[in-house]
């Protein structure tokens, strides 16, 4: 779901548990993915984190996904992509901002 302009919608795992649970079908953005994929992850023990990536020249951050530490090495997990894969991360990067938790 798009968020409505200069707003930030954030859902929670569990409205998506709960949409699931009746049958509707979730349809969050990439803020709402990477809450629902570091919030499982955490659930069972692993440092999780947040980065948020510009695309463009004027380096703008408008897209954010989460990070997971594996062996420590930290490891982009981007839920919005559909077959991607843990480690993918898509070209272009112009900047980052990442947030540890």
């Amino acid at each position: 779901m798009k968020d409505p302009r200069h707003t930030e919608l954030l859902q929670t795992p569990y409205v998506a548990f709960d949409k699931w649970e009746h049958g509707i079908v979730w349809d969050g953005d990439c803020d709402d993915y990477t809450i629902l994929l570091t919030s499982l992850l955490s659930s069972i023990g692993y440092n999780v984190g947040f980065r948020a990536a510009s695309y463009t020249p004027n380096k703008v951050l408008g897209h954010v996904y989460g990070l997971v530490q594996i062996y420590g090495d930290w490891i982009p997990i981007d839920g919005i992509k559909e077959g991607g894969f843990v480690g993918w991360e898509k070209d272009g990067i112009t900047a980052t901002k990442q947030i540890i938790i």
